[in-house]
């Protein structure tokens, strides 16, 4: 599949412009704390899914930020498992986070 490209100096303009951006400190910043923030979410949800098995956990249950920023890719994971976001200890569940800036997290159910 080609990719349409406008050459016009309008689109070229607003291109460097956005390249400018992400090497401005502004736009590192911003890079970095998105790394940051899906580093935590990465080793926080695989703590939970390695403490599980060994602590009498029954399910992980898939929690979203409950706010209007939720894709559909989290809300499907959400209603995965047993059809409302509980996944069983030992079963597969997607991986987490889903995507970039994801802030979905996998909370401990001990009594399923």
């Amino acid at each position: 599949m080609s990719e349409y490209r406008c050459n016009c100096s309008l689109h070229m303009q607003l291109e460097a412009a956005a390249e400018d951006f992400w090497r401005s400190p502004k736009g590192l910043t911003m890079r970095l704390d998105s790394l940051a923030q899906d580093l935590h979410f990465q080793v926080v949800n695989g703590a939970m899914q390695m403490v599980a098995p060994t602590n009498g956990v029954k399910a992980l249950f898939w929690r979203i930020a409950d706010d209007d920023k939720v894709c559909w890719k989290c809300i499907e994971k959400s209603l995965g498992g047993d059809g409302a976001g509980f996944y069983r200890v030992g079963w597969f569940y997607p991986k987490i986070p889903v995507h970039p800036n994801c802030r979905c997290q996998l909370e401990l159910v001990m009594d399923y």
